[in-house]
Formats: structure tokens, C-alpha cells, sequence
């Protein structure tokens, strides 16, 4: 389950920012670029949400939402998880369908936490678009502000450094852990 509600992101009429993204509709690229940016946790502000099937006007959700139509719902879910299977090391966030107020408007609503395995990378383009080619070239995503980009060199090198400096206690807490399984 989702923590936070879906109501109290679109109705508190949340600005799309660096823990919030509304897609219209489904755009793998995009998508998967921002859940790889979100596990990288880059401005560390512990992930963030991508909400499908609702378009934005300067950052704010616009209603009546557009939704998802529901004969696309189960193959959207199967192709994010596909192509999240492209994600290195493999990341998959939480993901839920939401009947928004129980009106027939479904939305997908992903919540893609701060990740622990990282830095996370995933290709530059995902499939074919206007007849151009795709390139499956590993790229670091970032998400610095409400802007999902590469990373560049020195942003890369603190993403690293990032993710190598796992703290103590979590190793202690994570060594104790495996010991009651060995025990049980």
C-alpha cells in the first residue's frame, strides 16, 4: 500500500515538484527515466510519486482528470514492470490502480521510494520512436529539482559516494536480522 493517499496529493492540489510527477498518459521513457531518478533519492528527499492518467497545467493537476482507460490498465502495469526490468541494479516501485472516487477514472499511481542498492542507471530510450533508432546506452537519471535529467560527471561521482556510505547501525541492524533467521 501506497502511504500517502491519492486524494490528499491531487485534491490538496500538490505543485508537481521534485517529489511529484502527472503523466497524461503513458510514456516509458519519461516514466522509467523519473522512477530511476526517484531511486537514486539524488536531493535525498526519500523518493517520490508518478501519478498516470492526470494532465498538469504549470505543475498542479488539472481537473476533470483524463485517467487511464481501463482495457489498458493490466498492460500498462505488465510494460512497467518490463521495462523497469531494465533498470541497473533492478528497481520496481510500489504500484497501485486507483478508481479515483469510485467515478470510473482510473488512475496508475506508483510510488518509487528512495532506493538502497543503488546508483540506479537505465537506458537512454527504451523502444522505437518516429522511425529513430533506440538506444540502450546506460544513463544515471537524476531528479535535482522537477526536472528528470542525466546525471553528469560530478553528479554521478556523488551518487556513488551516496550509496557507499551505508551508515553503521543500518549494517549492525541488517547483521542481527540475519542472525534470528539462521537461529529460527
Amino acid at each position: 500500500m501506497i502511504p500517502l493517499k491519492i486524494e490528499t496529493l491531487l485534491e490538496g492540489r500538490v505543485v508537481e515538484h521534485d517529489r511529484v510527477e502527472y503523466k497524461t498518459g503513458w510514456n516509458p521513457n519519461d516514466i522509467i527515466h523519473s522512477i530511476c531518478a526517484f531511486a537514486n533519492d539524488y536531493d535525498n528527499t526519500n523518493g517520490g510519486y508518478i501519478v498516470i492518467g492526470v494532465k498538469e497545467s504549470n505543475g498542479m493537476p488539472v481537473f476533470p482528470l483524463v485517467g487511464v482507460p481501463k482495457e489498458k490498465l493490466d498492460s500498462i502495469q505488465q510494460e512497467i514492470f518490463q521495462y523497469c526490468n531494465q533498470i541497473i541494479p533492478r528497481y520496481i516501485p510500489r504500484m497501485e490502480v486507483v478508481d479515483y472516487k469510485n467515478e470510473g477514472i482510473y488512475l496508475i499511481y506508483l510510488w518509487c521510494s528512495a532506493g538502497d542498492s543503488g546508483p540506479y542507471q537505465a537506458p537512454k530510450s527504451l523502444y522505437v520512436e518516429n522511425g529513430e533508432k533506440a538506444d540502450k546506452s546506460l544513463k544515471y537519471w537524476i531528479r535535482p529539482a522537477s526536472l528528470t535529467t542525466d546525471a553528469k560527471q560530478d553528479e554521478i561521482s556523488e551518487l556513488f559516494d551516496k550509496f557507499n556510505s551505508v551508515p553503521l547501525c543500518h549494517l549492525m541492524t541488517v547483521s542481527i536480522e540475519r542472525r534470528k533467521l539462521m537461529i529460527s
